[in-house]
């Protein structure tokens, strides 16, 4: 079978979480974009080149360097041509990274911000986790001890998933409790497995 690179994106509160859990408990290699930028955060190189990028100079304490988040907030709060700048130059890199950590089998790679970032094309498949409005609010101020106008700005914030055509994507709904999600995913890979043969 040929190697198959699966993104698993949705919206806040969808259960992205635990969808690869489930799959990581199914034996398959899972990468969090999230984890990888955090690794790369702790690397000169990168706060080096994210630094240039956005013409500030990086903090250096002792002998680590470090991002000046506020520098950088300032600037790309009110500059979209900035702020897209940022996202190519972080996303490119996480990707880089992210592609570089297994090179064969079916991996599939938690992407938060995929539709946003326009990268659906950098992978076979796209996993869709979606789930009742309701439900992604509750869970969400659950998880994040957060007020529902709160969660409600945040879900206005992100990607309008009605708005995308996902016909093109694999939809793993996620309404009926964790043995209905893990069959879903069982199902989506064996189809997925069956298209590659």
């Amino acid at each position: 079978m040929k190697d198959i690179k699966i993104a698993v994106t949705g919206g806040i509160g969808s259960g992205k979480s635990a969808v690869l859990e489930i799959i990581k408990d199914l034996g398959y290699n899972v990468v969090s974009c999230d984890e990888v930028y955090a690794q790369l955060l702790q690397e000169d190189d990168f706060v080096k080149g994210v630094s240039f990028e956005m013409g500030v100079e990086p903090i250096r304490v002792e002998n680590k360097l470090f991002l000046d988040r506020k520098a950088i907030s300032n600037i790309v709060f009110n500059d979209k041509v900035m702020l897209k700048r940022l996202n190519d130059f972080t996303h490119s890199e996480i990707l880089k990274r992210a592609f570089s950590l297994y090179d064969s089998g079916i991996v599939f790679y938690e992407v938060p911000l995929l539709f946003e970032g326009g990268y659906e094309s950098k992978f076979d498949k796209v996993f869709v986790v979606v789930r009742d409005y309701e439900a992604r609010v509750l869970s969400t101020m659950k998880r994040d001890n957060a007020t529902r106008a709160e969660v409600e700005r945040k879900i206005k914030n992100q990607v309008n998933y009605d708005k995308i055509d996902l016909s093109l994507h694999t939809i793993i709904e996620n309404n009926h409790g964790i043995d209905e999600l893990r069959l879903v995913i069982v199902n989506a890979i064996e189809e997925i497995k069956k298209e590659s043969l």
